[in-house]
């Protein structure tokens, strides 16, 4: 997996692909110089799309389906996964509710209190 970088800082928001074969690391660049998203603190994650789906499935725990990250395969979720610098699950929001995007925002606040 590869993550396209444009920032630096205690806390990063990372977005993993949903189409590997077209998000590549040159058109992710790309994408960023022409939109400014991924800028700053934003990761863009990119890479084999077995290994990023089997992330996302094994990793994160966003799906509750099964699959082998073929061509047929597709993972979609509004979901925001909180991660601690130890890669630890903190918390899981949905990023279509302004109510648990904001509960993200403050646990991110109390996490980086943390030591």
């Amino acid at each position: 997996m590869k993550t396209i970088q444009s920032g630096a800082g205690d806390a990063r928001l990372i977005s993993v692909t949903v189409d590997p074969a077209h998000d590549s690391p040159e058109n992710l660049r790309g994408y960023i110089r022409r939109t400014g998203f991924g800028e700053g603190n934003w990761r863009l994650l990119t890479g084999d799309k077995r290994e990023l789906y089997r992330f996302a499935r094994k990793g994160l725990f966003v799906t509750a389906t099964e699959g082998d990250g073929g061509p047929e395969d597709f993972i979609h979720s509004d979901r925001l996964v909180l991660l601690d610098k130890n890669l630890r699950i903190r918390g899981y929001y949905s990023g279509i509710s302004d109510k648990e995007v904001q509960l993200l925002l403050d646990d991110l606040k109390k996490l980086q209190h943390e030591r």
